[in-house]
């Protein structure tokens, strides 16, 4: 009997179910460098594209190269935020990853790249119950959130990051000119 007890609390948590579109975003537990938490509910309102990834290797740079073009492609769109956040790994090796990481642009020339305007940078630090939240590997993994703080897409490839912020923001344009449109109707008449 205490042998089945002490299982029991040895037990990780129950795992939340995979992320789907139309689903709401599970909360994000993450640190800027400076120590100052991410806080989702400031986005609302915006299109987030959420980035995991694990380690400091050849994916990874790979992934960020890609995240560099969606960056200049969309830096001026106000729809849109980006962050990026460190997985897993100590926060010193996450500063220091940081640090090797080279200015965005000549408008950005920060000494550091940790974030930006745009494109942010994070850690994840959360308890243990909130330990992976969206189910990501240790592959870098993309997903894009809507305005409503719902996934938009999940686990979206490298190769197609841009074209699904693309079309999720002309999605939401048509549906704001759609509204916008439609003639009222007065029930009263």
């Amino acid at each position: 009997m205490v042998f089945i007890l002490l299982t029991a609390l040895a037990a990780e948590p129950p795992k939340s179910p995979a992320p789907k579109v139309g689903q709401p975003a599970p909360y994000v537990d993450a640190l800027f460098a400076d120590g100052s938490p991410f806080d989702q509910k400031e986005q609302k309102g915006k299109f987030v594209l959420i980035t995991w990834y694990s380690a400091d290797d050849e994916q990874t740079r790979k992934h960020f190269a890609e995240l560099r073009k969606v960056r200049k492609e969309f830096v001026k769109e106000k729809r849109l935020q980006m962050i990026s956040i460190r997985m897993d790994g100590e926060w010193e090796e996450w500063l220091k990853f940081q640090d090797k990481q080279p200015a965005l642009d000549a408008e950005h020339p920060l000494p550091r790249f940790y974030s930006d305007f745009k494109w942010w940078q994070a850690f994840h630090d959360p308890p243990n119950e909130r330990r992976n939240p969206f189910h990501v590997g240790k592959k870098p993994s993309s997903f894009l959130l809507g305005p409503d703080g719902k996934f938009a897409a999940v686990d979206v490839p490298d190769s197609d990051l841009s074209k699904s912020v693309r079309e999720a923001l002309a999605k939401e344009q048509r549906a704001a000119h759609t509204s916008e449109q439609r003639p009222e109707i007065n029930p009263q008449g």
